[in-house]
């Protein structure tokens, strides 16, 4: 039987007390179960920590938590992470989004079957609204109009914007390897990393929807832009 390669899973948190256990539930949700679950809380001001701890105790979660004393923002939390990832894979979420059931089984197994200069597999998310309600346009229509998908060199279609959702991804180490991580200067970690990843790498379009992403004025992009 040939071995499952591990998947390491990076949920990070700041301010998500209403939403985190949902998050948390979607992980531990999955179908597949090869993950290396790291979890980590930007030193949220509400309950975030506490709920967390409850969490992995009730449950009794292998997994590495980190609480930062002190807020180091959304990239240099990501590469902490990062750096601990042991997988094959890697795949972000924040905290006030969640994963469909089989996202990370059904990436995986494209992804084995893609040959390595294929780097980057994204699926379309749900958008949902603050109390989990799907609103009506899909995340990629959200910000950008094509006929079908993009894959291969997104070089050309990157430069004009972002629209791959971050938390329906997944990222081969290898990438980060040959990439980098993501850099601590920018509020934002994706865009400038999808950019600089497809200098080396191909992406891989995935038809099924494997997340919800929740619009509301506390997410981790709009807190940062307030900061800024």
């Amino acid at each position: 039987m040939t071995e499952k390669p591990i998947v390491s899973v990076i949920a990070v948190c700041y301010n998500h007390s209403r939403f985190v256990i949902e998050c948390l539930d979607s992980i531990r949700n999955q179908t597949y179960s090869d993950l290396q679950i790291i979890i980590m809380d930007d030193c949220s001001q509400d309950d975030s920590v506490e709920l967390i701890r409850n969490w992995i105790e009730h449950y009794d979660i292998e997994c590495r938590f980190i609480s930062h004393d002190r807020n180091q923002g959304v990239c240099r939390t990501f590469n902490e992470a990062v750096k601990l990832a042991k997988g094959s894979y890697i795949s972000l979420i924040a905290t006030d989004d969640t994963w469909l059931p089989d996202k990370i089984a059904r990436q995986v197994t494209i992804m084995e079957s893609m040959p390595e200069d294929i780097g980057i597999l994204y699926s379309d998310a749900y958008q949902i609204d603050e109390n989990g309600q799907r609103l009506p346009n899909m995340f990629i229509a959200e910000h950008r109009k094509f006929n079908s998908a993009p894959e291969g060199d997104l070089r050309e279609h990157l430069i004009i914007g972002n629209f791959i959702p971050a938390m329906a991804t997944l990222v081969r180490r290898t990438v980060y390897e040959r990439t980098g991580l993501y850099d601590e200067n920018l509020a934002f970690e994706d865009w400038d990393f999808w950019l600089r990843a497809s200098n080396h790498f191909h992406f891989v379009y995935s038809p099924y929807p494997s997340a919800n992403y929740r619009i509301l004025d506390t997410s981790i992009m709009r807190s940062l832009l307030t900061k800024r």
